[in-house]
């Protein structure tokens, strides 16, 4: 079984429990609604210095889905796509991205551009030392 992240009592609900698979966190959401996001913004002062990885639209998708994110300042960055084993299926961009909104479409191809089957993925941010993750659901 994988590890279990212990219960955050100070934690927003919907991160309260999470479980380690392979290279990715799997927040247990149950309930909560469907914009809730896997990592809090922070308070509002410090907003402008996060990055952050927007939901992909549309969700669920097919053919094709757009992933946004924004940035702070230019750094290099990795976006991949993984399946629920925790295998990477896809990346989308790795090197160097400028300040601000850049957008990214995933056709549902694998690495070799082969179609990969419905259902659930997760797509991966990692710029500098921090790692944002959201799941998106692809129906053929």
């Amino acid at each position: 079984m994988p590890p279990v992240l212990p219960n955050r009592p100070h934690a927003p609900a919907h991160l309260r429990l999470g479980v380690l698979v392979g290279p990715l966190l799997l927040l247990l959401t149950g309930s909560e609604p469907a914009h809730a996001r896997s990592d809090p913004l922070p308070p509002t002062g410090e907003r402008e210095s996060v990055q952050v990885l927007e939901q992909n639209h549309p969700n669920p998708f097919n053919p094709s889905t757009t992933i946004e994110i924004r940035l702070p300042h230019a750094g290099k960055i990795d976006l991949s796509i993984y399946n629920l084993r925790g295998r990477r299926v896809a990346t989308l961009f790795r090197g160097p991205a400028p300040r601000g909104r850049s957008r990214f479409v995933w056709k549902g191809t694998d690495s070799k551009d082969q179609p990969v089957p419905s259902g659930i993925y997760f797509y991966r941010l990692i710029f500098g030392d921090r790692v944002l993750t959201r799941k998106m659901t692809l129906m053929q």
